[in-house]
């Protein structure tokens, strides 16, 4: 069960990863959005598309009938990774002209590095065994 739902978290990880990046470089490219504020909408989206993936198919037999309760501890629980990987956006994006330009970068950097944090968090936290 664990690499069950370890792979279909790294599936969801991978769409809110493409969410996420194509959010922000969009509203970066083709706006006067810079890269801090485009990030906190394209979080956003990326935590939606993520919870819904997690929630319908890596821990589906363990969701409650609560969604709101559920979406709540799923922001809670992911505050933490969530604050890793934004912080190492924000160390890439202020270190890098670079990952200024385009910020799918940083956003590789920060998805990476707050994968694990959220992982456990979702197993352990948000969709526990009832």
């Amino acid at each position: 069960m664990l690499r069950r739902h370890f792979l279909h978290f790294c599936i969801a990880g991978t769409v809110g990863f493409l969410v996420d990046a194509g959010v922000v470089q969009l509203l970066v490219s083709f706006t006067d959005v810079g890269p801090y504020l485009a990030r906190v909408f394209s979080v956003a989206l990326a935590i939606l598309t993520t919870f819904t993936y997690n929630r319908t198919i890596t821990f589906h037999e363990r969701r409650s009938r609560n969604i709101a309760g559920e979406f709540g501890r799923y922001l809670l629980g992911n505050a933490a990774g969530l604050s890793v990987n934004y912080g190492a956006y924000a160390l890439v994006v202020a270190a890098s002209a670079t990952a200024q330009a385009w910020p799918v970068l940083a956003v590789a950097v920060g998805s990476i590095a707050g994968m694990a944090v959220n992982f456990l968090a979702a197993r352990h936290f948000v969709f526990v065994q009832r």
